[in-house]
């Protein structure tokens, strides 16, 4: 061999060593695991990321059937069958079982090493762990099921607020698709009511990088309106840069429509409060008013002015009275004489008592799909909602005239979709529905329709008690109403209430004269122009009467002499001694004596409650001698009866 020839032969070898020792290194070096395997199983070779993936010594690896690494042996079935067909394997997903007995997920591409026979002698295996990948695309795929499914509704945008997501949420709440949404603004659904201002605190919390919450009035698709609490996150890249915004947000349109309900209930009942208190005050005001004048008209000769001018004062009286009866309706604290009436008779009655009052440009129209319900209510009540709706529907179209249509169906409601009134139960309900076709109501008062003294009309066509009064009404029924308008549509109010299961009697009421006696009462009140002018309406009357301010004074006159008396009238609100006090002590001593309590307002005691007690009547002030004077009567000429006898008395004393 020349110089020439044995120089070229020794860097070839030298090339070749080179070349050898290059993929050594990477063999070696190579962060994907590699192993060579015999076509028996058997591991020839292993590089060190191939012993860290088995979780073992390369002494341990070498010489083992790589089946021991198996996780599924079916896989290593699967793994040959597809390595004997097509001499390679590719992306073949390995659940690589390690010394210690724990799991890694893995993929493997192979290799196929033949004879010149063509037979499988060995197989190269690059195998990458692609557990920790896995792991986090199952993280992934939980989040996005989680925000696939989440109730509330999601939306990212970028730094610009263009939406770049919406889960399926946002497409219940708002009625548009992803497809609708994303590109677009995320202020599209803006409804306009708020102000500019406070979208700019939100803009200037957000890019201060902090969480910003708050509540929408949002508009969706079908352009009604809806409220929505939301949080809205700044999502910051590795520099602190902010390059996306995530917006959660619940739909809370029930809640706030529940929480308006609380509201209004808790001011109605503050209002009906306060109105029972001045009530109570004001009819003893009117008792004096009404029972001086009714006495100053009797001795009036007749057909002169003086007469006259005391008839017009009497009647303002009972304007008066009337306000207070209205104002306690209101505050739902009134009595009420409750029947069972049919609806229909009552809603024919009202139109065609409206019939002749309203102008030819109104039209009429009844459509009653219930005509045989009934209704456990009071029919002055019942006639004065309807009146003042009918009225209300009348004035909304006094100028251009239109339709009144009143309907009546029935309905069932079950508990938990009755959510007209959170003090009403489920069960079959009366809708008594009275709609026009006037301008409607505007959205900023709609809330306030049902306020006391809240009213739009001109001064001198009303005081604003109207719908106050039907909502009392309708309340202490056990119901609800209702309101549907906007502007330039119509109106409709509803009137929810409980079907009457059972019917009763019907009793008519009878005016009398007012008859006259002789027998002993002894009255009292506190109010010393009460006790005056009770005086002298009862002995206008032929009655002889003792009157005291002192109830605890008035019941040491009884106790001195209790058969001197044939009736007792007592107040109910006095101080020391209640009235409902006194008459307990009093049927203590003489159990038989008729007992009556008046009362302008208490919250105290009803009818009911004055009954059970022994109390024999119970009378709502102002005094009024033609009210008042059949009911001493009937009491005097009432048998005595004892609801308790003197023994038992004489006991519970001891």
């Amino acid at each position: 061999m020349s110089d020439l020839n044995r120089n070229e032969h020794q860097s070839s070898a030298r090339t070749i060593l080179d070349t050898g020792e290059r993929y050594r290194r990477l063999f070696e070096q190579s962060s994907d695991a590699i192993l060579m395997i015999l076509s028996d199983g058997t591991i020839i070779d292993a590089n060190p990321a191939c012993c860290s993936l088995f979780g073992a010594a390369f002494d341990d690896v070498r010489g083992r059937k790589i089946r021991h690494f198996y996780w599924n042996p079916d896989d290593r079935h699967a793994f040959m069958d597809q390595l004997e067909k097509n001499g390679r394997v590719t992306n073949f997903a390995w659940q690589v079982r390690r010394n210690d007995g724990s799991i890694r997920y893995c993929f493997v591409n192979s290799t196929a090493w033949r004879d010149g026979a063509g037979n499988l002698l060995a197989h190269i295996s690059i195998v990458r762990d692609v557990t920790e990948l896995k792991r986090a695309e199952q993280e992934r795929l939980h989040l996005v099921t989680a925000i696939e499914q989440a109730a509330e509704s999601i939306m990212i945008t970028d730094a610009e607020e263009t939406i770049l997501y919406t889960n399926p949420a946002f497409e219940r709440v708002t009625g548009y698709t992803s497809e609708e949404a994303v590109g677009r603004k995320a202020g599209f659904i803006m409804s306009g009511l708020h102000n500019p201002v406070y979208y700019r605190s939100l803009r200037d919390t957000l890019a201060r990088g902090e969480v910003w919450h708050g509540r929408f009035v949002n508009r969706k698709k079908d352009g009604s309106l809806f409220h929505e609490d939301a949080t809205i996150s700044p999502v910051k890249d590795e520099s602190g840069r902010i390059v996306s915004y995530v917006a959660v947000k619940r739909d809370v349109t029930r809640e706030v429509r529940l929480e308006e309900e609380l509201r209004q209930a808790h001011k109605m009942e503050a209002i009906g409060t306060l109105a029972g208190g001045i009530a109570h005050d004001f009819n003893n005001i009117l008792s004096a008013i009404f029972g001086f004048t009714q006495l100053a008209l009797d001795e009036a000769p007749k057909g002169t002015s003086m007469r006259d001018r005391l008839s017009e004062v009497l009647i303002a009286a009972e304007r008066a009275a009337d306000l207070v009866k209205r104002i306690l309706t209101f505050s739902r604290k009134s009595e009420q004489e409750k029947k069972v009436i049919t609806v229909e008779p009552l809603l024919k009655e009202v139109l065609k008592f409206l019939r002749a009052s309203l102008p030819s440009t109104i039209e009429i129209r009844q459509n009653f799909r219930a005509p045989q319900t009934k209704v456990w209510a009071d029919p002055t009540q019942m006639h004065q909602v309807l009146m003042n709706l009918c009225t209300n529907a009348r004035q909304a179209m006094r100028e251009g005239g239109g339709t009144l249509e009143v309907t009546v169906d029935c309905l069932v409601l079950d508990a938990d979709s009755c959510d007209l009134d959170p003090d009403m139960t489920g069960g079959r309900f009366v809708r008594l529905g009275v709609t026009d076709s006037g301008k409607g109501i505007p959205p900023e008062i709609r809330d306030r329709i049902f306020d006391p003294y809240f009213t739009t009309k001109k001064q001198g066509e009303g005081t604003g008690l109207g719908l106050a009064v039907v909502h009392g009404i309708v309340k202490s029924h056990g119901g609800a109403i209702r309101v549907k308008s906007n502007p330039e549509e119509a109106t409709t109010f509803h009137v929810f209430l409980p079907v009457a299961e059972d019917d009763a009697d019907d009793q008519a009421a009878s005016e009398e004269q007012p008859p006259t006696g002789h027998e002993r009462i002894l009255f009292v009140d506190d109010e010393g122009p009460i006790t005056r002018i009770a005086k002298l309406m009862l002995e206008d009357l032929g009655y002889q009467v003792v009157a005291e301010t002192d109830s605890a004074r008035a019941l040491e006159v009884f106790r001195q002499d209790p058969s001197a008396f044939d009736l007792v009238i007592t107040d109910m609100t006095m101080p020391r001694m209640t009235g409902k006090e006194m008459a307990q002590e009093i049927l203590i001593i003489r159990p038989n004596i008729p007992v009556m309590l008046c009362t302008g307002f208490s919250e105290e005691i009803n009818r009911a409650q004055a009954e059970e007690l022994g109390i024999r009547a119970f009378f709502m002030k102002p005094l009024n001698r033609e009210k008042m004077a059949p009911i001493v009567r009937d009491l005097l000429d009432q048998p005595e009866r004892s609801s308790r006898t003197t023994q038992s008395a004489e006991t519970s004393r001891d």
